[in-house]
C-alpha cells in the first residue's frame, strides 16, 4: 500500500501509442515521478506480459492539452483537477 501511496496514484493512461504502447503520465513532482522512473522496469515487465510496451511522461500542461486538442483531435479533459465544490466549503 506504500507504492500506491507514494507513486501509483498519481499515474494516468494518456494514450496507447500504436496499438501496442503505453503512454503513462505521472506528476511532474520530482519526488513522484522518480519514485515511478525506480519502478520502470516492473512497470515494462508487467506491460508486457499483456503484449505492451510502457513510456513515461509529466502530466500535460494546459499549452500542451490545446496543442494536442487542436492539432489531433484529442480531449484531455479527464486530466483536469476536478472542481471545487462551493457548497461543501
Amino acid at each position: 500500500m506504500r507504492e500506491y501511496n507514494e507513486w501509483v496514484h498519481g499515474g494516468r493512461l494518456l494514450f496507447v501509442l500504436g496499438g501496442d504502447t503505453l503512454l503513462i503520465a505521472f506528476p511532474p513532482s520530482g519526488r513522484i515521478l522518480f519514485k515511478a522512473r525506480g519502478r520502470l522496469q516492473l512497470m515494462r515487465h508487467l506491460a508486457a506480459q499483456s503484449g505492451f510496451g510502457l513510456v513515461l511522461t509529466v502530466y500535460p500542461d494546459d499549452w500542451q492539452k490545446q496543442r494536442i486538442r487542436e492539432d489531433a483531435g484529442y480531449e484531455l479533459a479527464f486530466m483536469d483537477p476536478e472542481p471545487e465544490d462551493k457548497e461543501a466549503a
